[in-house]
């Protein structure tokens, strides 16, 4: 592993705020729940692993539900600073 990896977490699929921030360093690892709504962020050189367990035989139903809003970025959460500064 190199670089950062930041997750943030979310209480349910609509919020736009997170209520927990966790920075993960090289050599680090953290653990999130089933079914946690969360999003990563990378650093420019961030290579890692993931890693996914479940529990049992889950035979052939879905193991993972999606939502359209999971599939699309929060606005509120992305750095807007670039946009902020006047072009020449």
């Amino acid at each position: 592993m190199q670089g950062t990896v930041t997750f943030y977490g979310f209480a349910n699929e609509a919020a736009t705020e997170p209520e927990q921030t966790i920075v993960i360093a090289a050599g680090q690892f953290a653990v999130s729940p089933p079914e946690y709504w969360h999003r990563v962020e990378l650093t420019d050189d961030a290579q890692f692993n993931i890693n996914f367990w479940t529990e049992g035989d889950t035979g052939n139903k879905s193991m993972f539900n999606s939502s359209k809003i999971h599939s699309k970025p929060i606005e509120a959460l992305f750095d807007k600073s670039d946009k902020a500064k006047p072009t020449e």
